[in-house]
């Protein structure tokens, strides 16, 4: 396990497209999330039209700990010489010099299969495929854009406006491609939405202001997932829905994830991204039976680990009240935008028998008790400083922060990754 985990849960990276996008490589919530790709997005400033790359990337890779993915390796290297000839066209205008670069998602990457110079006249290419695939055109140094060809639809144009026009190109002829362009707006849309959330978080001074910021964050999450799932199930079989389906978490999603991947198997099963997606689904599932003793109804694994005093602390001494176990770290953007929210809700129903245990995954013990202190976070404490020797994170599967759980007053799992407005319904529930 690394250091620092991804800094979005699954849940909430679903957005940020296992981009977790995430987050980035398809781990616990296996998928990529779109809040971990958001972020990387924002805070390594890679630019909108290289996102799709790396969706893609996540799709067509394995997980970081077996990279040679034998499916991976197959995605994009067939019908090379054999399949329907497709005729890719470009017509400008008013356009300068550019270099045209056709590139093709092959294995793990783009890579360049064919190239011409335009000088503000139309350009050709003329590609065999005998299956949707992934394709980029690159040209005037800056203009990435992202098609999906497919054999169905043998004759493709891209009319460019000005150089410097807002929409500089429309797509004719390619209905995956249009499908790619419009899932690539949603993930851009919600990008922006947390964007500017971050920056009102920032500035904001109160706690109701925070908590305000976090029911938004909270509502544009809820509105993406069903505006993803809208997508996905106007353009499936299209193989661009199966990254739209990537960024689901499985955990909460499962049946419809499996529901839908159904149509694929039926419609698409001799497709490169059909039988990854399988692999990756085997994956997850297999990986969720190895943590069923985090299952609802079963007794939360004891946790013994140091608190700010030095002294060790176990979640067993909170047998008799409800506890919600909150797994995350000073750096965690998100984990800290939830903090108000979880201190309100602390004061409201501490009397009641509620009480928070917060296992930091911090490793600079200073900015862990600073983050404490100005939060005000006045419940138990204790840090998994080493998650190698204590094994703490790993006995919960803790992959992404923030990650918690919710236990009943015998300290059996009542839910997880309950925040804002599902977690004071839930303790609302069981207070009452």
């Amino acid at each position: 396990m690394q250091t620092k985990p991804k800094i979005f849960s699954y849940k909430d990276l679903i957005f940020l497209l296992k981009h977790n996008l995430g987050q980035a490589s398809l781990r616990n919530h296996e998928i990529c999330c779109i809040f971990a790709l958001t972020f990387m997005l924002q805070t390594m400033k890679i630019q909108t039209a290289r996102f799709w790359s790396i969706c893609l990337l996540l799709l067509a890779t394995n997980c970081a700990q077996n990279p040679k993915d034998q499916q991976a390796e197959n995605v994009g290297k067939k019908n090379t010489e054999a399949g329907t000839t497709i005729t890719l066209s470009g017509t400008f205008k008013n356009a300068q010099k550019t270099k045209v670069k056709l590139q093709k998602f092959i294995g793990e990457k783009y890579e360049t299969i064919d190239s011409t110079v335009a000088n503000g006249k139309d350009f050709s290419f003329k590609i065999k495929v005998s299956e949707a695939e992934f394709f980029k055109l690159r040209l005037f140094d800056d203009l990435e854009i992202p098609l999906v060809l497919n054999p169905k639809q043998t004759q493709v144009k891209i009319l460019f406006a000005n150089q410097d026009a807002e929409n500089r190109y429309e797509i004719q002829g390619s209905d995956d491609s249009i499908h790619y362009i419009t899932l690539d707006a949603l993930f851009a849309n919600f990008r922006n939405q947390i964007v500017d959330l971050q920056k009102a978080d920032a500035k904001a001074i109160s706690e109701t202001e925070k908590a305000t910021i976090q029911k938004t964050y909270k509502s544009y999450q809820e509105k993406s997932i069903q505006q993803l799932k809208a997508l996905i199930d106007t353009i499936q079989p299209s193989i661009v829905g199966l990254v739209g389906l990537e960024s689901l978490e499985y955990e909460t999603e499962k049946a419809y994830i499996e529901k839908v991947f159904q149509n694929y198997q039926k419609n698409l099963p001799a497709s490169a991204y059909t039988k990854r997606f399988e692999q990756r689904l085997a994956q997850i599932k297999q990986k969720y039976g190895a943590t069923e003793h985090l299952s609802v109804g079963k007794v939360a694994p004891n946790i013994e680990l140091e608190t700010p005093e030095g002294k060790l602390a176990t979640l067993a001494s909170l047998r008799g009240k409800v506890v919600l176990i909150d797994f995350w770290a000073s750096w965690c953007k998100p984990c800290r935008m939830e903090n108000p929210n979880v201190v309100r809700l602390y004061k409201q129903y501490k009397s009641k028998g509620f009480e928070v245990f917060s296992v930091s995954l911090d490793t600079k013990r200073d900015a862990w008790l600073k983050a404490i202190a100005d939060d005000k976070l006045t419940w138990q404490h204790v840090v998994e400083m080493n998650q190698a020797q204590t094994g703490v994170s790993k006995t919960y599967a803790v992959e992404s922060i923030p990650t918690t759980y919710l236990l009943d007053k015998e300290g059996k799992i009542i839910a997880r990754n309950l925040r804002g407005q599902e977690l004071e319904n839930k303790l609302a529930e069981v207070l009452q």
